[in-house]
Parts: C-alpha cells; structure tokens; sequence
C-alpha cells in the first residue's frame, strides 16, 4: 500500500505564508501536487516527497538531507544551494531543474531524467547518477569525485572544469 501524505496542500500554503522559512522534517508530502510553492531556507530533513508534483518548486538553500523524491515531478525546480545528502531522486522527472552549488555527497539519481538541468559547481561525490539522463546537463565545475555514470545518458552534457577524480562509467571523449 502506497504512503499516504500526513498534511494537505492548504496548510502548506498557510505554514509558508506565515514564515520566511518552515520546519517540517520527517513529512510525508507523497502523492500531492506542490507545484510553483517556495520552500527557501525551509528544513525538511528525512521528508517523503515520492510521486509528488514539484514543478518550478523552489528549494533554495533547504536543508533536506536524507530526503525522498523517488518518482517525482520536478521539471524546472530550483534548489541552488540546497543540501541534500543522500537524498533518493531515483526515477524522477528533473528536466531543467537547477543545482547549482548544492551539496548532493551520496544523492541517489538512479534513472533519474536531469537533461538541461543545471549542476555548475554542485558537489556531487560519490553520487549514484547510473542509467540517468544528463543530456545537455550542465556540470560546469561540478566535483563528482566517486560518483558512477554507468550507462547514464550523456551527449552534449558540459563538464568543463568538473573534477572527475574516482568517476565510474565515464570515459573522455577522445581526440
């Protein structure tokens, strides 16, 4: 049996129009459509976001280590400067989301869809991005130290500057 989500969409709503920033870890947002709301600043650690609608969310500098986003819908969501250590984005939808600076040390992306997404100078080592799609990702100065790429999609993703000490399935494009 699925999980349910243990709050609803209006008190949300409420909570971050009374505060600049929320805390709400160990919430189960599962299967609610979050789109458009703002988080900023917010902690939410250990939160269940599974299956949730996400899209042009804004997570700017939350803290939500250990979170789970398996399955959600995140095109276009911001979370620069977040951090989200160890956090499961497996399966998710994260086209044009944007990364930059985050901390991301042992994220899960496993057939995670990031193309277009923006990960310039986001730490992501020892991250697990196997069979994802970073299409025309950006990694500009990104430091994958440890991380794997098995079989993930990578044409026209930019790595300039990005340290790929200990990377996994990934091999330069040759002369």
């Amino acid at each position: 049996m699925p999980a349910v989500a243990n709050i609803t969409v209006n008190r949300i709503k409420n909570l971050l129009k009374e505060k600049s920033h929320v805390h709400l870890s160990g919430t189960n947002f599962s299967g609610l459509d979050l789109s458009g709301l703002d988080f900023s600043d917010s902690t939410l650690i250990n939160s269940n976001f599974s299956n949730t609608k996400l899209e042009n969310t804004r997570f700017l500098r939350a803290f939500l280590p250990q979170s789970n986003f398996y399955g959600a819908h995140l095109v276009g969501a911001n979370f620069e400067e977040a951090r989200l250590e160890k956090a499961n984005f497996s399966y998710a939808s994260l086209m044009g989301a944007a990364f930059s600076r985050a901390d991301l040390r042992g994220a899960n992306f496993w057939g995670a869809k990031l193309a277009k997404a923006s990960l310039s100078f986001a730490t992501l080592e020892s991250c697990n991005l196997t069979e994802s799609d970073l299409a025309h990702a950006s990694l500009f100065g990104a430091n994958l130290t440890n991380a794997d790429l098995t079989r993930a999609a990578l044409a026209g993703m930019s790595l300039t500057r990005a340290n790929l000490k200990g990377v996994k399935g990934y091999r330069p494009p040759g002369p």
